[in-house]
């Protein structure tokens, strides 16, 4: 039997009722994102808690994880300031950091090594071919 489930708030994996309340069930869980937010109802949220007896649970750090997992690069364009850090025309891979895109930040690894923030005007973002982002993320 397959069935779509939705990621909650609280790191649990919804379950439809039907499927819940059978003994012995095993499941095999496969992770999709699409761009589309899923609201769960207040029900569906308390049937979720009241049938799941799983053992681990994921983290909010587990699961800000998973919500980013499609990597995001960004291009140097301007190395003023940083000419031994940022290398104007490479390639950046962009670690998620919300707060400080809201503020017009981004953060990546330096030439140095380590991920510092840098002001977004540094970078224009790109989009990578999947060949690419896995020679790169691999690398």
């Amino acid at each position: 039997m397959v069935f779509e489930s939705k990621l909650l708030p609280e790191g649990h994996l919804h379950c439809p009722h039907e499927i819940a309340q059978k003994k012995n069930a095993h499941f095999k869980v496969i992770v999709t994102f699409e761009e589309n937010e899923y609201e769960a109802s207040e029900n569906e949220i308390e049937l979720s808690a009241i049938h799941d007896i799983s053992e681990d649970f994921l983290s909010e750090e587990e699961i800000n994880y998973y919500l980013n997992m499609r990597k995001r690069f960004v291009l140097c364009i301007d190395n003023k300031g940083y000419e031994a850090s940022l290398i104007p025309r490479k390639i950046y891979e962009v670690i998620p950091e919300e707060q400080a895109e809201q503020d017009d930040f981004v953060r990546v690894i330096d030439e140095s090594g380590e991920d510092y923030l840098y002001h977004k005007n540094h970078f224009v973002f790109v989009e990578l071919p999947e060949e690419v982002v896995r020679v790169l993320v691999t690398t």
